[in-house]
């Protein structure tokens, strides 16, 4: 494994340094966690040629979340008071049953899920900073298998404390992810080890792990008496025709020390609302991890609106599988285009993005010359990639290009303006 640049970690600052006057803390924070890319995606937004290929989104069926939006009935007075800080009763009841149905594969009106087992929270990213917090002391370690979604380490680290402990895992045999992965790093974790966080479907491979490998995992992990957080935000976005092994399906009862995030974020394409979800049915991590919405709730009017964009289940099984089909639509003509360029990569199952493996494009494997690669393409090609330093990737050369957070002829078009610039 090639050595990253020291300081390149993506949960640390932007190298903003001390402002003298704050607390470690805060120091801590002038960076934000963000990693370059995230940076210049900010900075050229504004830009008219500018394509952010880096950024996890699906906003190809905004029209149809919108019009299923419209068509909400006035938002009642209640909706203007505290309420429920872990989401309103009918709002869980709705999630229980979309998450029931479309994630867990039960059946039922309700979706086999009971709603006083869900916290809603303000989107994803708090959900898991909430749970790190109820799960881990400052110090304590959780086990992240990497290449990963950059966003785990400003999660678990800048506010909770904890030490992200890596899981390398290696395109030689398919980023296969073992039990006895985990228990190496456990074996060479410097602090003690609380937790797994499983992403499933994978980011940033966009591939569906399969059912006996999150099995070995999660039964590894629970084995060991650690807890295991599968973030599962993909898991409606599968287009790979088979039922997606989420640990909702693969176990009848959640066992207590598992605990499922899932957020509109993703599957439903609505990023900028911030609705995330914690399913667990273990008591008192929900009760700790509840007590966390005083800071990060879902606004009333919001969780009116979200109750009726999921209450009808036949309107969200027509609308996920237009999703899905766009998605495989836009991955294949995607795929076309890197093939045409000579560029591998793992075909994708789900979720919207492709990694793909530009090592061969390096003058020299290193992470200056990935670098270089990164800057050629954002500036001669005015298109962001995400480069693998971010993704934790084992060595220099892997990047993931986000397919859906632009209409199809404005990917494809970023695409072929960027593989010109590969060959230098």
């Amino acid at each position: 494994m090639a050595d990253r640049p020291t300081g390149a970690d993506p949960g640390e600052g932007s190298g903003a340094g001390s402002a003298g006057h704050l607390s470690r803390r805060g120091d801590g924070m002038l960076g934000g966690g963000l990693s370059p890319y995230l940076l210049a995606g900010m900075e050229r937004a504004a830009d008219p040629g500018f394509v952010n290929l880096a950024v996890a989104e699906n906003l190809q069926q905004s029209a149809r979340v919108l019009a299923r939006m419209a068509s909400a009935p006035a938002v009642p007075a209640e909706a203007l008071a505290y309420g429920d800080l872990t989401g309103s009763l009918p709002l869980r009841q709705a999630l229980a049953g979309a998450i029931g149905r479309e994630l867990f594969g039960r059946s039922g009106a309700d979706g086999g899920v009971d709603p006083d087992h869900l916290v809603v929270m303000a989107g994803a990213s708090p959900v898991i900073e909430a749970l790190g917090n109820a799960i881990g002391d400052p110090g304590d370690g959780i086990l992240v298998p990497t290449p990963s979604y950059a966003g785990f380490w400003p999660d678990l680290q800048v506010r909770p404390g904890l030490q992200v402990v890596e899981v390398p895992t290696s395109a030689a045999d398919g980023w296969a992810l073992t039990p006895e992965r985990l228990a190496t790093a456990v074996e060479g974790a410097d602090v003690p080890v609380r937790a797994l966080l499983l992403t499933n479907p994978d980011n940033p491979r966009g591939q569906v792990r399969l059912a006996a490998e999150v099995r070995a995992a999660v039964q590894w992990a629970l084995d060991a008496g650690l807890h295991v957080i599968a973030d599962e935000v993909y898991g409606m976005s599968t287009f790979d025709g088979g039922p997606f092994p989420s640990v909702g399906r693969l176990w009848e009862a959640l066992p207590e020390r598992v605990h499922v995030v899932w957020a509109l974020s993703k599957d439903l394409g609505m990023s900028g609302s911030r609705v995330g979800v914690l399913v667990t049915a273990d008591e008192a991590v929900r009760q700790a991890a509840g007590l966390q919405a005083l800071w990060s709730g879902v606004g009333g009017h919001l969780q009116h609106l979200v109750t009726h964009l999921l209450g009808d289940a036949g309107w969200m099984a027509e609308h996920l599988a237009v999703t899905r089909q766009g998605l495989a639509d836009i991955t294949g003509r995607a795929g076309e285009v890197l093939t045409a360029a000579g560029v591998p990569f793992g075909t994708p199952t789900a979720g919207f993005f492709v990694l793909a493996d530009l090592r061969g494009f390096l003058p020299e494997p290193t992470w200056a010359a990935e670098e270089a690669l990164w800057l050629r393409v954002l500036e001669g090609a005015d298109v962001n990639l995400t480069p693998g330093l971010a993704l934790r990737a084992p060595e220099p050369g892997w990047f993931r290009i986000c397919l859906a957070a632009h209409p199809p002829e404005v990917v494809l078009d970023a695409l072929h303006r960027t593989v010109p610039l590969l060959h230098g």
